[in-house]
């Protein structure tokens, strides 16, 4: 909802990669803006198109290895590769290379590269990478190495990752300049006002919108260059035995960590509103940074 322009790119991104002009995307946005909702949109579309998908994840535990993203990656599109690279090092998991290494990591590189892109003249691929703030220099490396190549398979890569808390490090930076960099915004009032009434299960009248979406202050909009944003997620009164289930976003503790707390004022709004539709229960997360809104998981 709201995202009909950046997922028309990643469709099209899909598509390229099967006539052999693959290129990387990266999503970039704060927690909760609908990164992972978008890879997952690209995937389905993908799939729907014969074009084989693969995901690797990045987290922020340090005790994950080296090339912990492409490990997922190649464990699904060339195992039997990913297994002669390691077994070639003679490791378990593959270290990260040092500085006297730079030969034994280009043939490493060009071994898994050369398998992917061999696997995928066979059938199209679409990699996903989510959360690449987390990953370690060794697969941005490696990222950057393989996305070089692309045009000599049937291959696309999209990427995601915060642009804020933490901020991308050099490296991801690096990489980003070698790919279309997509910025998720905020929704459009009308957007909201469509996600808000998908929650709610019943559409949300004018004047009550209104009052779950007030303009800012004057302190606000020098304090915020682009207008703060809320979103309200409105849980409507349901009998007990009922199948519907509110299941907040998987990363609604992130979401909720904001910059700068809401005031009782709009709350009273916003429960005013949601009472005046029937809702018992509300919850509001205040998506204040640069005026973003998370999506629904």
């Amino acid at each position: 909802m709201g995202r009909d322009d950046v997922l028309a790119q990643l469709r099209f991104a899909a598509e390229e990669a099967v006539t052999g002009r693959g290129e990387l995307i990266l999503l970039t946005g704060e927690a909760g803006i609908g990164k992972t909702t978008m890879l997952s949109e690209a995937a389905r579309y993908a799939e729907t198109r014969g074009i084989r998908v693969a995901w690797g994840f990045c987290g922020p535990d340090d005790s994950a290895p080296a090339y912990w993203p492409w490990a997922q990656v190649a464990r699904e599109l060339c195992p039997e590769a990913w297994a002669q690279a390691q077994s070639g090092l003679g490791h378990d998991v593959l270290p990260e290379p040092d500085a006297q290494a730079v030969a034994a990591r280009f043939r490493l590189f060009d071994l898994v590269t050369a398998a992917l892109l061999a696997e995928s003249r066979i059938q199209p691929d679409l990699i996903l990478l989510d959360d690449l703030q987390w990953a370690d220099e060794a697969s941005l490396l490696f990222l950057d190495f393989f996305i070089r190549r692309l045009r000599a398979g049937s291959a696309a890569v999209i990427g995601a990752y915060r642009d804020v808390s933490p901020a991308p490090g050099a490296a991801l930076i690096r990489v980003s300049a070698r790919g279309r960099v997509l910025p998720l915004t905020g929704l459009a009032a009308a957007d909201v006002a469509r996600l808000v009434a998908r929650v709610a299960g019943q559409p949300l009248a004018d004047s009550a919108f209104s009052a779950t979406y007030p303009a800012p202050s004057p302190e606000e909009n020098i304090s915020n260059p682009v207008r703060r944003k809320w979103f309200v997620q409105i849980v409507p009164s349901v009998p007990a035995t009922s199948s519907r289930r509110s299941i907040p976003p998987r990363n609604v503790h992130e979401t909720s960590n904001c910059p700068i707390a809401p005031d009782s004022k709009r709350i009273r709004q916003i429960a005013l509103s949601s009472a005046s539709i029937g809702c018992t229960r509300v919850s509001v997360q205040a998506m204040t940074s640069r005026g973003r809104f998370p999506l629904p998981m």
